[in-house]
This record gives structure tokens, C-alpha cells and sequence, in this order.
């Protein structure tokens, strides 16, 4: 059914897992949720993605931090808490994503421009130490 919440570590060890399935969806998810299930990860364009409902772009759960610029996949639906924390991007585009968590852009000190899809909702403290950010909705 739905999930409210996927928590850090929740497949830590499990290196078994071989695919997440949640039939109704889930709220969030912290970003170390399959830490240790490297073959459940995919990176594309810097941005770092977990494989749930055998789609490989499900969750954003991290980014190469170096990056100017990040391109978040249409496929994605969900940007993990703390997906993007202490990224030294400065535009961000995540076109489809329905869910943006918490912290996902925390200290990001360059961040200027993060155009979110109209229908994304935001989690609590998701720029926090990133005052120079404004959001644009498409």
C-alpha cells in the first residue's frame, strides 16, 4: 500500500534486494534508504537515482556535488531528504517530480534557480542555508 515514509539505512545490509515495489506510493525518503544495494543505484547527468517500482529514476537520492548545473530525469517522482545537501550547483531543473523532501537542498550556498514542476510539493526545510535560492513553477 501507500508508504508515509522510507527512512535512511531501511535496506542497509540487504544486499540481496533485488527490486523496491510499493504499489500505492510513498510521501518520502531519506537518501541513504538503500545504502549497501549498489545495483539498485543508477547515475545519469550527476544526479544519483534508486530504482523503486523498476523505475531506475524513481527517487533522486544524490548528485555529484561539483556540478553547476543538475537536470533531475521526467521519470523521477521523488527528490530524497537531503538528496542535493551541500551541492555546489547553481540551477537545478526537476521537471515531474511530485514530492521534494526535506532538506533536499540544505546549505546549498550557489544555489540561485530551482524551477519545480506546478504540482510539487515541498517539504519543511528544504533550502534551508540556501537563502540566495528562488524557486520557479512550471
Amino acid at each position: 500500500g501507500y508508504v508515509n515514509v522510507i527512512g535512511s539505512f531501511f535496506f542497509f545490509f540487504c544486499p540481496n534486494v533485488e527490486s523496491v515495489n510499493i504499489k500505492d506510493g510513498v510521501g518520502e525518503i531519506d537518501f541513504g534508504f538503500l545504502d549497501g544495494n549498489s545495483h539498485l543505484i543508477t547515475e545519469k547527468d550527476d544526479v544519483i537515482y534508486a530504482n523503486v517500482n523498476g523505475n531506475p529514476y524513481y527517487v533522486a537520492v544524490g548528485c555529484n556535488k561539483d556540478a553547476d548545473t543538475l537536470f533531475v530525469e521526467e521519470d523521477c517522482e521523488i527528490i530524497a531528504n537531503f538528496a542535493f545537501e551541500d551541492s555546489n550547483a547553481k540551477r537545478v531543473t526537476i521537471p515531474n517530480a511530485k514530492v521534494i523532501g526535506k532538506n533536499a537542498f540544505k546549505n546549498c550556498k550557489n544555489l540561485t534557480k530551482v524551477g519545480l514542476s506546478k504540482d510539487a510539493q515541498i517539504l519543511e526545510n528544504c533550502f534551508e542555508g540556501s537563502e540566495s535560492a528562488s524557486v520557479v513553477k512550471f
